[in-house]
């Protein structure tokens, strides 16, 4: 007989094309990038939304680039901040 997974266990590891297929089902932009600023995935709403990255490669694009200043400062200042200590953030664009 098989063991029952545990529904309380957490899950240690995601394989990357559920996760990528995840992200891109949500209407919402989402923008992976790690702590150095490299831009890991944009998903499907990101990408219509910002356009084309430098050699169409999420990888080689610096996330600051992807944004305006004024959108920049605000993730930079308030959303990521909020990621790291574990929060929900929602916000919207600024301009300039």
């Amino acid at each position: 007989m098989a063991a029952r997974p545990d529904p309380g266990a957490r899950a240690t590891a995601l394989d990357p094309s559920v996760l990528e297929a995840v992200l891109d089902a949500i209407g919402d932009l989402v923008v992976v990038v790690e702590p150095a600023g490299r831009t890991v995935h944009l998903n499907r709403a990101a990408r219509a939304a910002l356009g084309p990255v430098p050699g169409d490669d999420p990888a080689t694009a610096v996330a600051a680039s992807l944004f305006s200043p004024g959108s920049w400062r605000m993730l930079e200042t308030e959303a990521i901040p909020a990621a790291v200590r574990g929060e929900v953030w929602q916000g919207g664009w600024r301009s300039g």
